[in-house]
């Protein structure tokens, strides 16, 4: 630093910040505010949003004002989110807007908690709401199949229109169902975002957060890791209106995250999942897989896969070996050894063990293994060029 440099001082309370554009919020009240709505010219404009506390109507309101006129507030259900953000700032946000009609004014005003970020960024101060950082994303060892609905996606209009670029007839709603979204806690842990595309669309709802909040907080805390899950997203455009819906997938539980048995040692690969695929020969091998399924249990175990050449009485069969803790637990029919075996002798070939996912379900009388794995020919070339390590 030069000789005479200095930090710059945090703002001044009540000083005007301005915020980059983001979302899609209409002012309500403007039919109310005529004569300072006339003053705002149609197209893009600058509007303050100022915290009025001692609101007769809502000690939540925050007003929208254009040089100085109060045009209109947001509306009472944002303001719930909104007010003790700039109450906690004791800023003054200026935000981009349009007016399109005579009283129509929309601003482009960030969710509560990206608006909290950047607020705490101006005053040099990091934000409880801030994302935590992430250095990997893992998928649950388990089959996510539970859908769950996220909350406020209507925050993000952005995110939607750029998830959905190039997509014709938007105005009847279009589908992807291809999507994997990552959920991103705050810092705070009271929050767990869900990321699509690098785009923020929302948050879990706070059934689905009660559930695997803690869980999602305390593997990005621990070691930046983040939880993958599967994403369908719907979204209509009406004119600059945005309405959007978006569902992820996750286990039954939070045991699901990991497998129940330790991973296997030494230079493994995972093979990419797939469909569920049928252990036969189970019943030879109760010893092992009783106490798994003890007590009605149905977890989701790291199981590796050996290829094997049965002798039979008159031939020698090609085979897949399944090993569970090192004990074998059962072998592939043949249509599924043509299927998975190429896979299991690509990863021997590089001195690897193959891993896969597998579910036990039954009791002490009967067991049944199933593996969750693609077949050869639906996995992708990268894959045999650079194997991926267990995730």
């Amino acid at each position: 630093m030069g000789l005479f440099s200095r930090k710059p001082s945090a703002p001044r309370a009540g000083a005007i910040i301005d915020i980059p554009p983001s979302g899609d919020v209409y002012v309500t009240g403007t039919n109310y505010h005529g004569r300072e709505v006339r003053r705002v010219p149609r197209g893009e404009s600058r509007f303050e949003l100022v915290r009025e506390p001692q609101n007769p109507y809502d000690r939540n309101a925050v007003s929208v004002r254009f040089r100085g006129g109060v045009v209109g507030y947001i509306d009472a259900d944002r303001a719930v989110d909104y007010a003790p953000v700039l109450d906690t700032s004791g800023l003054v946000p200026r935000v981009v807007g349009h007016k399109t009609g005579k009283d129509n004014i929309r601003v482009a005003l960030p969710a509560s908690d990206e608006l909290d970020v950047f607020l705490c960024a101006a005053r040099g101060v990091q934000s409880p709401r801030s994302l935590v950082p992430l250095v990997r994303v893992v998928r649950p060892w388990a089959a996510s199949k539970v859908l769950h609905e996220i909350a406020d996606e209507r925050e993000y209009p952005l995110a939607f229109r750029s998830l959905f670029a190039g997509h014709s007839n938007m105005a009847e709603g279009q589908e992807r169902y291809d999507l994997k979204a990552v959920l991103q806690p705050t810092v705070d842990g009271k929050t767990v975002a869900v990321i699509v595309e690098g785009h923020r669309v929302g948050r879990l709802e706070s059934a689905t957060f009660a559930t695997w909040g803690r869980t999602v907080h305390a593997n990005a805390i621990r070691g930046g890791v983040g939880i993958e899950a599967p994403a369908r997203v719907w979204a209509r455009f009406d004119g600059p209106l945005v309405y959007a819906r978006v569902t992820v997938s996750l286990p039954e539980s939070t045991n699901g995250l990991l497998p129940a048995n330790p991973m296997p040692t030494g230079p493994v690969v995972l093979i990419p999942t797939g469909k569920a695929i049928q252990v036969t020969g189970e019943e030879q091998h109760l010893d092992v897989l009783a106490p798994w399924v003890a007590g009605g249990r149905e977890p989701w175990v790291a199981v590796t896969l050996h290829s094997l050449d049965e002798q039979r009485a008159r031939s020698v069969v090609p085979t897949v070996e399944v090993r569970l803790d090192g004990q074998r637990v059962g072998v592939l029919t043949p249509a599924s050894t043509a299927n998975v075996r190429p896979l299991v002798e690509h990863a021997e070939a590089r001195g690897q063990i193959a891993v896969a996912r597998a579910v036990i379900k039954g009791n002490h009388l009967k067991a049944d293994v199933t593996l969750h794995v693609a077949k050869a020919s639906e996995v992708e070339a990268r894959w045999f060029a650079s194997p991926a390590a267990t995730e």
